[in-house]
């Protein structure tokens, strides 16, 4: 059986520790292209329950991109995926507090209404605070946010 057949067994039978052996074997670039297939073939959130069971078991960078990518994209279309996502890349940000991707993320949450204005602004600050030239931050605050007043 090919690996992606026994992580998606393993998994879609909420057999975890099988599913970590299998997922802990593969590198951090394989992980990724697994589990994007996965939720994107399944569109189930059992996919992202297991990536779920692994941050609390050792949380990491990785494994919260993997979870704010299912649900800003495969997962988008579930009731609270970008609240889920907006947790995630609080995470991140705690993890990686300077991370200029991270913060850029975080506009993402401005569009789909899960922050405010006043926290977008706040980050546009703390972007340009990082990178001065930073072609996000000036058009959020050229195009998006000036357009909302």
């Amino acid at each position: 059986m090919h690996v992606y057949e026994k992580l998606y067994t393993s998994i879609m039978t909420v057999n975890f520790k099988t599913a970590e052996a299998i997922f802990m074997e593969l590198s951090i670039p394989k992980r990724k292209e697994l589990m994007d297939k996965l939720v994107y073939d399944t569109e189930s959130m059992i996919v992202y329950v297991f990536i779920q069971y692994l941050i609390e078991k050792k949380e990491s960078i990785d494994l919260h991109e993997m979870a704010y990518d299912m649900m800003t994209n495969a997962l988008c279309h579930i009731e609270g995926a970008y609240q889920i996502a907006y947790f995630h890349n609080q995470r991140l940000l705690e993890l990686a507090p300077n991370s200029i991707k991270y913060l850029e993320w975080l506009l993402v949450f401005y569009d789909v209404k899960v922050i405010s204005r006043e926290q977008a602004l706040n980050i546009i600050d703390k972007l340009m605070k990082l990178d001065r030239e930073n072609a996000l931050a000036l058009r959020y605050k050229d195009v998006n946010i000036r357009s909302d007043k």
